[in-house]
């Protein structure tokens, strides 16, 4: 696979993050990018030099363990446990990355994550004058840790 598929994906995850930091909200467009991008690679895959029968399965990989994982994150969207933005550009980065390096994108991204959580627990903390430590939450941007697990393996992978 070329470097220049890899660099768009990577481009419209940082797109993805920086607007999910902002308002809280991930464009529809930009995962629809992401997914469109996942196409172009698994096109360039079963074109490319190889075994054809080798690159089919591949695709069809890639798609079962993207649809698995959008029926995961609509569950989890379905019951408040994240965004349906999240849910999305996640089903988009499993898609880009596929079904070979799936694992180490969730792995990634649990890792980001906690990092993530971490961070702005840490941030968000304040101190009575009593001295007491009280927390303040609010939603937190999942994009961000979704989007450097995805550009983290695929930096990995180039």
């Amino acid at each position: 696979m070329t470097v220049f598929l890899p660099v768009l994906a990577a481009a419209c995850m940082l797109v993805a993050a920086i607007t999910d930091i902002r308002s809280r909200r991930i464009p529809n467009l930009i995962c629809l990018a992401i997914a469109i991008l996942a196409c172009a690679r698994m096109i360039v895959e079963i074109t490319g030099p190889g075994d054809l029968s080798f690159a089919v399965t591949g695709m069809v990989l890639d798609l079962a363990v993207g649809c698995g994982v959008l029926i995961v994150t609509a569950v989890l969207f379905g019951l408040g446990v994240i965004g349906g933005g999240d849910a999305k550009l996640f089903t988009a980065g499993t898609l880009f990355v596929g079904a070979a390096r799936s694992v180490d994108f969730f792995f990634a991204v649990a890792v980001f994550g906690l990092i993530l959580a971490l961070l702005f627990m840490v941030s968000k903390m304040t101190v009575r004058m009593d001295g007491e430590v009280v927390a303040a939450f609010e939603k937190l941007p999942y994009g961000v840790a979704i989007a450097a697990g995805c550009v983290y393996v695929l930096a990995a992978g180039v």
